[in-house]
């Protein structure tokens, strides 16, 4: 496959005489005018080689590759820059060409240097390929780590209450069994055991689809005062409402934005829920305005316990607190229902702040795109701010 060189000389004559060099060596050839046609030709064509003359109006040679190589995500481009005296080659060592030429070098010359770029390309494009590799592949040993941590603390948060429920079981099926008082409260302790598993099967098969990037949106126009008021009447029953105050607020009454209606409910659900259970007394609050056009801030705030800075870096992380603790090391939740929100606020183009000091309380502020036409892809980067003081 023959190599693609991008020409960028203002002068038509000298390009033209270039090009019909480096076809007749066997190279594919584009040609540029000026520093803007350069740029679209690298978008259009994506050379592998640039040569352009030492000035290519309305910019330099060496403000023209400066702007390719700050580009991101873009493949690696050899550049080379044509001058008119033996000084300039110093601006390839100074990186901003890879290599410099005087514009009255002999084509043998010119040639030679072509070929030393093609094994330089290749040699880059070669350890480009390795690190994509070595990083792909870290990151899938990284996966199956935390997914070995993650089934290792499942199999404990199942095992006790399966082997209780295998007691239960086997008592009440013995005979005399039937005849006890205890009858009613043993088959209600059994459904309050497996309605938390099953609650926690669920919530893990949720933080991993959200976080996975493959999840399915129902986007739509979202009233926020509804949402709201919805996932009040969902977690005031679950609250001990004489010792706790639960309060909401939006603002305006009538703020809409775009999004997942049945999503962000289950997001604020979670946050308030969160709220209440380390918030013995004192009081829970919700709020929701518009920060500005494009975006709607969520803010839920309670009187708590607060949060330690020790564990402040796995907020969010399914099971990282625990990691099977038992006794005095133990930590309350899954951590499921911070990774189930942080991954509807992906989704929305947002993300989470956490703030909060030990014995004083926390803030979860979401901020949430409201002009997306469509859900945002999630993936695995961090999307949770902390901001957690001693």
């Amino acid at each position: 496959m023959s190599t693609k060189v991008l020409v960028v000389n203002d002068d038509v004559e000298a390009a033209l005489l270039l090009r019909t060099c480096l076809l007749k060596a066997g190279y594919e050839v584009s040609l540029a005018s000026s520093g803007a046609q350069a740029l679209s030709a690298i978008e259009r064509d994506r050379p592998a080689i640039l040569i352009a003359n030492h000035h290519v109006p309305p910019m330099s040679a060496h403000e023209l590759c400066l702007r390719i190589k700050s580009q991101k995500d873009r493949p690696f481009i050899y550049t080379i820059i044509l001058t008119d005296d033996h000084e300039q080659p110093v601006q390839a060592a100074d990186g901003v060409a890879d290599d410099t030429i005087p514009r009255d070098c002999s084509h043998s010359e010119l040639l030679a240097r072509l070929r030393a770029a093609e094994r330089i390309i290749r040699l880059e494009t070669s350890l480009s390929e390795r690190f994509r590799l070595e990083s792909e592949r870290n990151h899938f040993k990284e996966s199956v780590t935390a997914m070995e941590q993650v089934l290792g603390v499942v199999a404990h948060e199942l095992r006790t209450p399966l082997a209780g429920l295998r007691s239960i079981s086997e008592f009440l099926l013995m005979p005399e069994a039937k005849e006890l008082a205890e009858w009613d409260t043993f088959l209600m302790s059994m459904n309050s055991e497996i309605t938390r598993m099953a609650d926690m099967v669920n919530s893990l098969l949720e933080a991993a689809r959200l976080n996975s990037g493959v999840a399915t949106w129902h986007w739509g126009q979202v009233n926020f005062a509804v949402i709201c008021a919805e996932a009040m009447d969902v977690v005031r029953p679950l609250i001990d409402q004489s010792k706790l105050t639960l309060t909401c607020c939006c603002e305006p009454e009538d703020l809409q934005g775009n999004g997942d209606s049945e999503a962000i409910r289950r997001l604020i659900i979670n946050l308030v829920n969160n709220a209440g259970k380390y918030t013995p007394f004192g009081s829970v609050s919700v709020t929701c305005r518009r920060l500005d056009a494009e975006s709607i801030e969520l803010r839920v705030s309670d009187t708590g316990k607060g949060i330690s800075p020790s564990i402040a870096t796995r907020l969010g992380e399914p099971f990282a607190l625990n990691s099977g603790s038992v006794g005095a090391n133990y930590i309350q939740g899954t951590g499921l229902g911070l990774a189930i929100c942080k991954g509807i606020a992906a989704a929305h183009g947002g993300q989470m702040v956490i703030e909060s000091s030990p014995g004083k309380g926390t803030t979860v502020i979401v901020r949430l795109r409201s002009d997306l036409e469509v859900a945002q892809s999630t993936g695995r980067e961090d999307q949770i701010i902390r901001r957690i003081s001693a």
